[in-house]
């Protein structure tokens, strides 16, 4: 459990796309007390992307429901920081938003 990355990264969704992600902790028996954050340039847009709440069961996270509207195309890095058996860890995820194509 040393690579901040989860394999699954990146991740491309296009704008208005709504999901939660899912992260089994190999190695691991009980995570606990999660947190989320997604970052865009360095800059925490959580208030406005993420809603709901984190779950975990056994050895997987569950994030909250991250929600990319129309206008917010760009890379962003979601980060998870998770206790596993006593232990915090961090992982992140790259998540690409591309624009919708305009319909002619």
């Amino acid at each position: 459990m040393n690579d901040i990355f989860v394999h699954e990264s990146p991740i491309e969704v296009k704008e208005g796309a709504a999901f939660t992600l899912s992260i089994t902790i190999n190695g691991g028996t009980t995570a606990s007390a999660s947190t989320s954050a997604i970052y865009k340039n360095n800059t925490d847009k959580s208030g406005s992307i993420l809603t709901g709440s984190d779950s975990r069961s056994g050895n997987v996270v569950t994030s909250k429901t991250m929600t990319f509207a129309v206008g917010t195309a760009g890379t962003y890095v979601y980060v998870n920081t998770v206790s596993i058996d006593g232990i915090v860890w961090p992982y992140a995820c790259q998540i690409i938003v591309s624009r919708v194509a305009a319909v002619q």
